[in-house]
């Protein structure tokens, strides 16, 4: 009886060491799995290219002589500087335009683009240059002005702004 005693005590105090090494190696996978996420991500920003014709980081002011009441804007898949890098995955936006003005977003080919349920457009990877242009239309005889956001969601973060008015 002695010895099951014994051998009943020894499994009592491994318990606690077992799990404590199960922890420990399931937060060494956690940490693991978080810093090559992260690493992803800095990749994924090294590579990411999106620039615009007129839009900008800080908010540009432009003026443009219209008869059509139409506005047009690019936006690329690599930096105005250097074509020669495109982005490496795919890009994620949404834009955002003034009130009294219609958006209508159209790819390289001249193909309309739908988006996503969450109001998404995505210009898909390509190892060439390539870019979607915003056809802004005014609907509002009253409105002059039309402001343009354009911000990616995937796979990295950017902000592009730029505000237009009509002169007649």
């Amino acid at each position: 009886m002695q010895n099951s005693e014994v051998r009943q005590t020894d499994t009592n105090r491994m318990l606690p060491v077992l799990v404590l090494v199960l922890v420990a190696v399931f937060a060494a996978g956690v940490g693991c799995r978080a810093a090559a996420d992260q690493r992803k991500l800095r990749t994924a920003e090294q590579h990411f290219f999106f620039s615009s014709d007129y839009l900008a980081a800080e908010a540009a002011a432009h003026t443009v002589l219209s008869q059509d009441d139409l506005v047009e804007v690019r936006l690329f898949n690599y930096e105005k500087e250097n074509t020669a890098s495109c982005c490496g995955a795919d890009i994620a936006y949404t834009v955002t335009v003034s009130d009294g003005w219609q958006l209508a977003v159209v790819s390289r080919t001249g193909e309309p683009m739908q988006p996503d349920p969450n109001a998404c457009y995505t210009m898909a990877q390509t190892d060439v240059p390539t870019w979607h242009t915003l056809q802004l239309t005014r609907t509002d005889p009253l409105q002059t002005t039309v402001e343009i956001t354009v911000q990616t969601t995937a796979p990295a973060a950017k902000t592009l702004q730029g505000s237009f008015s009509l002169k007649e």
